[in-house]
């Protein structure tokens, strides 16, 4: 009996299963760690809005800064140099939402960014895939759908990365589309689109539009933004690079 059983099992069989617990937001029940005291915390706070208040950021896009100056910024148009007052820098923290929902298409696969709300999501950015079959190699198209079909499979992933890999054997002016249609048909969780220029940033929403009507149409998609370096905000981050 135990053989047969053995026989008709899932594996035996050719089946691949695995176990996994059901599609969840977990929550963090524990405090933050503390790393410093709270006399620290108040100067490093005090030192980066000095930062702000007396060096600045330099912003590099004649956009950013027609935004920043309506917003009571001191924008010094000839430098680019864009400096904060700590009153304004509290005023526009007080409106910023304790919680964000990002709704895929998807609405099961809801996220909730904020509080004490945990999200796992997949990397972003590689430029190579590896495995054991076939070892190191350069990103590629092929890789990046397997790697979402695993991600869609895999119940604990909420979110997908921007790019998981780099398919860097697609042209680099489109492969983004070819990411965004991968991203909407492979899978149905959310997913990082890319920001480099407004024009990517917009293919994104236009692309999910298409998948969910406008009227069901949320916070559908969310993306990385980061500094070349400290002080400095580059033309393309700003949308500057779409008209390239």
């Amino acid at each position: 009996m135990a053989r047969a059983n053995r026989r008709n099992s899932p594996r035996r069989r050719g089946e691949r299963t695995i176990k996994q617990p059901p599609w969840r937001l977990p929550t963090n029940p524990y405090r933050p760690i503390e790393v410093l005291s709270a006399d620290q915390l108040e100067a490093v706070h005090d030192a980066s809005l000095r930062v702000l208040e007396e060096l600045g950021i330099e912003f590099m896009s004649p956009e950013a800064l027609e935004v920043l100056a309506r917003a009571g910024a001191d924008v010094d148009r000839a430098s680019g140099v864009v400096r904060f007052d700590r009153g304004l820098i509290a005023e526009l923290l007080g409106q910023a939402p304790a919680e964000v929902t990002v709704t895929p298409r998807n609405p099961a696969r809801r996220l909730i960014l904020g509080g004490d709300r945990v999200v796992f999501t997949s990397v972003g950015g590689p430029p190579n895939a590896h495995d054991a079959e076939r070892g190191r190699r350069p990103g590629n198209i092929e890789d990046y759908c397997d790697i979402l079909r695993l991600i869609q499979s895999l119940e604990v992933v909420h979110c997908i990365g921007n790019q998981p890999v780099a398919p860097t054997d697609l042209p680099a002016e489109s492969r983004h589309l070819d990411c965004y249609l991968a991203n909407l048909t492979l899978t149905d969780k959310a997913f990082l689109s890319t920001s480099i220029g407004a024009a990517r940033v917009r293919d994104a929403v236009r692309s999910n539009e298409r998948c969910r009507s406008w009227r069901w149409f949320r916070r559908l998609l969310s993306w990385l933004r980061c500094c070349r370096r400290p002080v400095s905000r580059s033309r393309c981050r700003r949308g500057g690079c779409s008209s390239r």
